[in-house]
């Protein structure tokens, strides 16, 4: 019988990491049993590791708790790549085909391989994504059994910075890291975060971290864009408390203590917050907001993509949740705009787990269990038992009787009955008359 496979995922993150474990059944369903998270400062810098010993820590207790969590050890894992060097790279690659045979799989896979070997100056290529195929010039999205002398393929190549990937792989060089497999955070949250109408008729996803806003659209269910800004949450906090001169932890609790910090209307000028006047701490955070949108902006203008193209989108990130974002990012882009949800499939054993800090782990896990096919990364322990021999029952042997015992049950044996009793009374009664008559 099949077994359950278990998932395990890493979300390393500038101010936390997640780990996330998920048991996926023979029939396909997911579920995210648990969830471990690690607060962190200063150890993870715009997606890359700094601090590899504090990280690499860490990593380890979460892994311990979901060793025992399973009971089993943990054998490898799926981490996610983020972080502001994360970008496409539009590349087009084509080669001749017969024309005389159908165009197979083969011939589709050899151009993505062709298109991941170009080089790109200081960059690493992690992922790559098909934007759109063409047979002897005419747009299709399924070349494979068509006719045709020419395929073309338009090739989003997706490319960091190699420390990246370097400075995880020095974090993650121990124990079940050592057999690890790496997803990227936007696609996976692409895939698994965005409906079908979503994808195919243009939906922008914003995922605003503590110190990143990546933004992915989708247009035609093929990624058009993926880039990363080097600003976030923390940058709001940041300028509360140098404009405000309190420390971080204050700013950032007036941050979110705030009622409605972008919509004038909803803040009582009078309200004081840790010694803060919230209409003097609501006009950085405006104005830190209003940056972000704008620089969204021109990451869309400079891709060339219309915004009348944007007809959704979905919101994701710590800073998300944030009143009044997700009606600004409405206003600013005349587009339906909602917070992202946890993937639709995967269900959650706990309410606990379902936040939107959680979100990114669990579309990794989404991702991870379309792509793991048979393997599990969890090997569970097991107990065996003694194994059980049948044996033949103890007869008890009785010990042969004595001699003694042998003639007591001869004369038990032997004793007369009443009626030879009275007999022989009568015998010897007869007798002693005869013997008194004959004297």
């Amino acid at each position: 019988m099949k077994q359950n496979q278990y998932i395990v995922a890493l979300e390393l993150g500038s101010s936390k990491i997640v780990g996330v474990v998920a048991e996926k059944l023979p029939g396909g369903q997911v579920t995210v049993t648990n969830v471990y998270q690690e607060q962190m400062s200063n150890c993870v810098h715009y997606g890359i590791v700094q601090n590899i010993e504090n990280v690499k820590g860490a990593v380890t207790r979460i892994i311990k708790a979901i060793e025992t969590f399973v009971d089993g050890s943990v054998t490898s894992v799926y981490v996610g790549l983020a972080g502001r060097s994360l970008h496409n790279h539009l590349v087009e690659v084509e080669r001749s085909v017969d024309s005389t045979r159908a165009i197979t799989q083969d011939a589709v896979n050899g151009l993505m391989a062709e298109a991941k070997r170009t080089m790109v100056r200081n960059h690493e290529v992690i992922g790559a994504s098909v934007v759109s195929f063409s047979v002897d010039g005419i747009e299709t999205r399924t070349p494979v059994g068509q006719m045709g002398s020419r395929i073309k393929a338009t090739i989003n190549l997706i490319v960091a910075k190699s420390r990246v990937k370097g400075n995880m792989d020095h974090a993650l060089s121990y124990g079940a890291g050592s057999n690890k497999s790496y997803l990227i955070t936007a696609m996976a949250m692409g895939n698994h975060l965005l409906s079908k109408d979503e994808l195919e008729l243009g939906c922008l996803l914003v995922d605003i971290g503590a110190e990143t806003t990546t933004l992915s659209f989708y247009r035609n269910s093929a990624l058009q864009l993926l880039t990363t800004l080097p600003m976030g949450g923390h940058n709001i906090t940041r300028d509360i408390a140098v404009g405000m001169n309190v420390v971080e932890e204050t700013a950032e609790k007036i941050k979110k203590t705030i009622n409605g910090p972008l919509d004038a209307n909803a803040t009582n000028p009078g309200d004081v917050i840790e010694g803060v006047k919230s209409s003097e701490a609501t006009n950085f955070i405006i104005a830190r907001t209003d940056e972000i949108i704008n620089n969204i902006g021109q990451q869309i203008t400079d891709a060339g993509i219309d915004s009348a193209n944007i007809n959704s989108i979905v919101l994701a990130g710590g800073a998300a949740l944030m009143p009044g974002l997700v009606q600004r990012l409405e206003d600013n882009f005349k587009a339906k705009t909602r917070l992202a949800s946890m993937p639709a499939t995967i269900t959650l054993r706990s309410h606990a787990f379902n936040k939107p800090e959680f979100v990114q782990a669990a579309a990794l896990v989404a991702e991870a269990a379309a792509q793991i096919g048979d393997g599990s990364c969890i090997e569970r322990n097991v107990f065996e038992t003694p194994e059980f021999v049948a044996t033949e029952p103890v007869r008890e042997e009785k010990p042969e009787p004595k001699a003694e015992d042998e003639d007591d049950g001869l004369r038990r044996k032997k004793q007369p009955s009443w009626k030879d009793r009275m007999l022989d009374k009568l015998r010897n009664l007869f007798t002693e008359e005869i013997d008194d008559s004959m004297n």
